[in-house]
């Protein structure tokens, strides 16, 4: 019995089968990630599953920090406790997860796909307001009364 020998085309054919394979294995790993170059508000999510992205932003809500700069350098800040900062974006990082393809995670190669501005933080309106009217620059003591800029003669000049 004769054995018939392999041609280029049949190293071919075994070539794209192997490719395809590896292709739809990774394809079937980015069903639950998110795939390759994916960025939400910046931070890079490529290969996270929505629950690691989720604790992601909610540490970040968790330490969430606003500060006040003023006059004379000073500064007061207001942390995310006292104002009340939650996360509430969990059902917009399911919907991106959601809307992406797996098997086209060779798009993240070439560049990814950028989410910006997606509101996933709340705050306690009635906290932030309370917070902010107990910062040091609006109490009476604290704040200087605003005069009108005049000219003052002054060593030979007039000086505002």
């Amino acid at each position: 019995m004769e054995r018939k020998k392999f041609t280029w085309k049949h190293y071919t054919l075994i070539a794209v089968g192997i490719v395809f394979v590896i292709y739809c294995c990774i394809a079937v790993y980015f069903s639950k990630k998110f795939t390759y170059g994916t960025k939400i508000n910046g931070v890079d999510v490529s290969n996270k599953t929505v629950d690691e992205v989720t604790d992601i932003f909610k540490k970040k809500a968790d330490g969430y920090s606003l500060t006040v700069k003023e006059r004379k350098g000073r500064e007061e800040v207001l942390k995310s406790s006292v104002l009340k900062v939650s996360f509430d974006g969990e059902d917009q990082i399911r919907k991106i997860k959601d809307g992406q393809s797996s098997f086209l995670w060779i798009k993240g190669v070439f560049g990814g796909e950028k989410y910006k501005d997606i509101d996933m933080f709340a705050y306690d309106k009635a906290a932030f307001q309370k917070a902010f009217q107990k910062l040091d620059c609006f109490k009476k003591k604290n704040i200087i009364k605003i005069q009108n800029a005049k000219p003052v003669y002054k060593d030979g000049s007039d000086v505002v």
